[in-house]
């Protein structure tokens, strides 16, 4: 232990002789006010059709989304293709997620599905993820999705 410290102390004297410095990790998170974020969308405008694209209000602050969850009921034979979570960020970059679907049982006239997804995604400020699904064969008549995770804000 005297060992590593004192291979870090020479580290550390090192990189100030040639202009570098070391800061401690967690001084990254000292700056940073995480606050609890989670969001939820219906799918009023999709209903029979064969996919449906739901998108989620614009974050205000950086995000971080730690857990997408769904449920849809679907008609009857209907074969869910496609299930997922996208946002482009303001750089242009495309992230995308596909989420896992499992099926619950017959509910009436349909079949309904979910699916819960643990993750860690940073979405940037103003930027509005959407839900993808997309289906093989039948309808859609409800989908329900929330995320949720955590605004990072600097601290003042």
């Amino acid at each position: 232990m005297i060992i590593t410290m004192r291979r870090t102390a020479l580290a550390s004297a090192a990189l100030a002789i040639i202009g570098l410095s070391v800061s401690p990790a967690r001084a990254a998170t000292e700056k940073t006010e995480k606050t609890p974020y989670q969001q939820s969308v219906q799918a009023g405008s999709c209903y029979n059709t064969l996919y449906c694209v739901v998108s989620f209000p614009a974050t205000t602050a950086e995000t971080a989304i730690h857990s997408v969850s769904c449920w849809s009921v679907v008609s009857a034979g209907a074969v869910v293709q496609q299930l997922s979570l996208g946002f482009t960020n303001l750089n242009g970059n495309l992230t995308s997620v596909l989420l896992p679907i499992f099926s619950q049982g017959p509910n009436g006239q349909g079949l309904t599905t979910g699916s819960n997804l643990q993750t860690l995604l940073f979405v940037d400020t103003g930027v509005a993820p959407s839900i993808f699904f997309q289906l093989d064969s039948g309808s859609l008549t409800y989908l329900n999705c929330t995320i949720s995770g955590w605004t990072l804000d600097e601290k003042k």
